[in-house]
């Protein structure tokens, strides 16, 4: 009898240990899954913050000398975080909070002064981002950066409007 019973505990002691390992196995499988589809979005978000810089550098809106600074925002951003699902989709509006305000600060330029003055904005946005990959942490991306950038919504031609009356 007592045998039987020895016999029965180590059989489900093996079984449950047996399908603990296969479901280690298969959580170890989803979070590689998980981990390259967020690399994939972040390659993509990446991909598309550092094509419409370029497409600024090019326009010669942001200086050629000031993009790796803004390429800086985006390739720091998992320096201080982890890399889940709230802070890829974190880091997916800020690269759009970026964009379209420097593409809306462009859109209102009138003439050749209007340009440089936003060409002057985004410098001195660039020149105030941190200088090494230690100073781009939570902080900086949850209160700094958010102040650099509500700093950009003014470019000459709104400044002069609504100072003009």
């Amino acid at each position: 009898m007592f045998n039987l019973t020895l016999a029965v505990l180590i059989t489900a002691s093996l079984s449950l240990l047996v399908c603990y390992g296969l479901l280690q196995y298969k959580h170890k499988q989803e979070q590689a899954k998980l981990q390259a589809q967020y690399a994939d979005r972040i390659n993509s978000i990446k991909a598309s913050y550092k094509t419409t810089l370029e497409l600024y550098a090019v326009q010669r809106v942001i200086r050629p000398a000031s993009i790796k600074q803004f390429y800086a925002i985006v390739n720091n951003f998992f320096v201080d975080q982890p890399v889940n699902d709230l802070n890829v989709n974190k880091l997916e509006t800020l690269a759009s909070a970026i964009a379209i305000t420097i593409a809306r600060e462009f859109n209102l330029t009138r003439n050749e002064e209007d340009i440089e003055w936003l060409q002057k904005k985004l410098l001195n946005f660039a020149i105030k981002l941190p200088n090494n990959g230690k100073g781009y942490n939570q902080n900086f991306y949850q209160r700094k950066l958010k102040q650099l950038i509500n700093g950009l919504n003014t470019t000459r031609s709104s400044f002069v409007q609504k100072h003009a009356a």
